[in-house]
């Protein structure tokens, strides 16, 4: 019997309402202590088998630990779940119509309005959204992509249709360069269909069927120029039983991105 014990004895046994009282408050202080010396170790023994495990993944127990084999009991039972990175990493999702797009890191949504339909109304919920990247402050959206569904505008403010001659041209007036473009003061910059060198020039350059979501879409490309000298090529990738278009004005060299990697990343519902 410990000192403490005794005294505890001792104490016990001077209370006269309780003859057994000295008995009761050993045995209490021996199962605390029990308990004191089973929790150690179970801590110990969670803590070897962390040992163990280590041991395992790294080849063997005799393997030199590093930073991220060394674990300790606490990290095992407080460590956070991994959250996952890949939306983050490649941006936000946008919904158009029965679409979702997955944009690139660093953009976004600039607008979402109604196409322009000269002398017209699009059926109801047609819609025109303009996502760029977020550094971008310009009106337009010229220096990213263009994703229409329901009634999609396109030559001079008709309803677009695939081949369409102009089709990118949606305005009735004249446009400014995509580049360092101006409609007025001393030094315009227009934009024009076609090259300069080459009579007409409104029909497509080129067309075909391109990928998109896992479905054949309309592809066409069409030629433009500036008073500046720049030249474009706007492209467009049409869905006419999705009532959908995705269409870009400049090139990857503008954009910074290629176009059919925002493309690869439709779905559908």
């Amino acid at each position: 019997m410990t000192e403490i014990e005794s005294m505890l004895r001792r104490a016990a046994t001077a209370m006269p309402d309780n003859p057994n009282r000295a008995e009761e408050i050993l045995v209490r202080g021996r199962r605390r202590r029990r308990r004191r010396h089973q929790a150690a170790g179970a801590a110990a023994g969670l803590a070897a088998a962390v040992t163990v495990t280590v041991a395992v993944l790294t080849g063997g127990s005799n393997q030199a630990a590093t930073p991220n084999t060394v674990l300790s009991a606490a990290a095992v039972t407080s460590a956070p779940a991994p959250h996952p990175t890949t939306a983050i990493a490649r941006g936000r999702v946008v919904a158009v119509g029965s679409a979702t797009v997955t944009l690139p890191a660093g953009w976004a949504v600039a607008y979402r309005g109604e196409p322009f339909i000269q002398g017209g109304n699009p059926e109801p919920g047609s819609e025109e959204v303009c996502v760029r990247p977020t550094a971008v402050r310009s009106e337009g959206c010229d220096d990213g992509m263009i994703i229409s569904h329901g009634t999609i505008g396109g030559s001079e403010g008709s309803e677009f249709t695939a081949h369409q001659p102009g089709g990118w041209y949606t305005g009735t007036g004249v446009i400014a360069c995509p580049v360092n473009g101006a409609v007025d003061g001393p030094r315009t910059n227009f934009a024009y269909e076609g090259r300069p060198s080459v009579a007409g020039g409104r029909e497509p350059i080129e067309t075909g069927t391109r990928q998109v979501g896992g479905l054949a879409a309309v592809y066409d490309v069409w030629s433009g120029y500036c008073d500046s000298g720049f030249t474009f090529t706007p492209r467009s990738w049409y869905l006419p039983e999705k009532k959908l278009q995705f269409r870009t004005t400049l090139s990857v060299k503008e954009l910074g991105v290629e176009p059919e990697t925002i493309l690869s990343s439709v779905r559908f519902d």
